[in-house]
């Protein structure tokens, strides 16, 4: 099953992440630093009754440090890992990226044009040793 996210900003490092199909609001995407050495921070809003955004508050989903001369680094779920094996490129000459996250690879793929989107795309079940 295929989830569609709207970027509401054509910057994947500053901007929310959006549900195309209810609207709501899934990620809240911030990025802050130098040039040299960035931090990405992804917080998912935490919601009241269902549905419903609770104002000011999220729960940090993981925290990307951008290195200049160093390989990026992701801390998901209290573990830190270079980024490129939190997030392998699904081929040699693919655009996309694969991501595992409970038990299940996603596909992540990105469109462009009027509007930015991102596609994740559940591939397979498997559990996590």
């Amino acid at each position: 099953m295929a989830t569609k996210l709207i970027l509401t900003k054509n910057s994947p490092l500053d901007t929310t992440l959006v549900d195309e199909a209810s609207g709501a609001v899934v990620y809240e995407i911030e990025t802050e630093g130098s040039f040299f050495n960035k931090t990405t921070v992804i917080r998912k809003p935490l919601t009241g009754r269902p549905g419903e955004r609770v104002p000011h508050t999220s729960t940090e989903v993981a925290r990307i440090q951008w290195k200049a001369w160093s390989p990026d680094k992701v801390t998901y779920c209290g573990r830190e890992m270079e980024i490129g094996e939190f997030m392998p490129k699904a081929g040699f000459f693919s655009s996309d990226y694969l991501i595992t996250a409970n038990g299940t690879e996603y596909r992540w793929s990105c469109t462009s044009g009027p509007q930015v989107t991102v596609n994740f795309d559940a591939r397979s079940s498997r559990g996590l040793g």
